[in-house]
């Protein structure tokens, strides 16, 4: 079910995407709540690759040592644009938004 040409973090993401699906959502989702469940979804995922010990080891938490917490974790990502970094500076900008309580 994961794509064979993901790597690790992406094979992870899409699993723990999918954990937070099973465990903050029962049944299908209305139309109009597609987009924020997908985003609650997507906030369970971060907070879980990211936990909060993480968090509490970068207290000038930003992207990219959140990047170098999942590089360093999950797949050891190149610093030149590609989509493996550009999934982890997502899912780094989710967690961010989560610390602050933005929705």
């Amino acid at each position: 079910m994961l794509p064979i040409t993901s790597g690790p973090l992406e094979r992870i993401w899409l699993l723990a995407h999918e954990v937070g699906h099973l465990l903050k959502h029962s049944g299908a989702a209305s139309p109009a709540r597609a987009h924020k469940v997908e985003v609650q979804a997507d906030r369970w995922a971060a907070c879980a690759l990211i936990p909060e010990v993480a968090v509490q080891r970068y207290q000038n938490a930003s992207v990219d040592a959140f990047i170098g917490a999942l590089s360093r974790h999950y797949e050891d990502l190149p610093m030149q644009d590609c989509p493996q970094r550009r999934l982890a500076a997502e899912i780094a900008t989710i967690r961010l938004k989560a610390i602050a309580g933005a929705p």
